[in-house]
């Protein structure tokens, strides 16, 4: 992880699946496979797949759906079943390489409304998401997008288990985002504490709030903070 300077530190922070790129498919991909590794677990269509992913907040989640075995749900079991989740994105990745992205992470409405702040003013910015980071600089860099430390992943997420705290370990304490943006309603709550405006979006896979916003206004928002 680079370690951020003084004077740089981002005012507006994003989740990246859902909110960004729609990684939907990409994650029912990985899920698939990684069922056929362990016994009792069961398939699923792309359709019935979506009606649980709403529920769905870190990758071990999916064991919740897929296994057969409600007893055998042991911190060790979700771990093995993460690793294994990993492992199979990672080599499917390095084979396809950037023909992975483009397949299975098109960029959403709200991405494009917002691309050419990332572009101009990438120090506003920082992602804070469960995904690894080495799959969203990927993404970001194949859409010309370049955060550099600015960006917060899977590796520190598992380590604080909150995204909030994650944050604070990498800018500090009293350290506070103008605004941050995620599609799932537990991480934005979390976020609350860290970020003078918290905003969940309407258009991801998280279940909604009377609260949640559409990206028009979230963008227009962006702008205003931006200018």
């Amino acid at each position: 992880m680079t370690i951020i300077k003084k004077n740089t530190y981002p005012l507006i922070g994003l989740d990246f699946d859902g909110v960004l790129f729609d990684s939907a498919y990409e994650a029912y991909w990985v899920a698939e496979s990684t069922a056929l590794r362990f016994e009792n677990f069961k398939s699923f269509d792309f359709k019935s797949f979506m009606m649980f992913r709403t529920r769905i907040n870190q990758c071990r989640d999916f064991v919740r759906f897929y296994s057969l075995d409600k007893k055998n749900l042991s911190d060790d079991f979700l771990e093995k079943y993460e690793k294994n989740f990993q492992a199979i994105r990672a080599t499917y990745m390095n084979k396809m390489g950037e023909n992975y992205i483009k397949k299975f992470f098109p960029a959403l409405d709200f991405f494009k409304r917002i691309s050419h702040f990332l572009t101009s003013k990438p120090d506003q910015f920082c992602i804070i998401s469960t995904r690894d980071e080495s799959s969203i600089r990927q993404t970001l860099k194949l859409n010309n997008i370049n955060l550099k430390g600015n960006i917060i992943g899977r590796e520190t997420f598992i380590k604080y288990n909150s995204k909030s705290k994650s944050l604070r370990h990498l800018f500090g304490n009293d350290f506070k985002l103008k605004l941050y943006v995620d599609d799932i309603y537990e991480h934005c709550t979390d976020m609350k504490e860290v970020s003078e405006q918290v905003i969940q979006a309407d258009w991801g896979y998280g279940e909604l709030s009377s609260s949640a916003a559409s990206y028009s206004r979230v963008s227009n928002l962006i702008k205003e903070i931006c200018n």
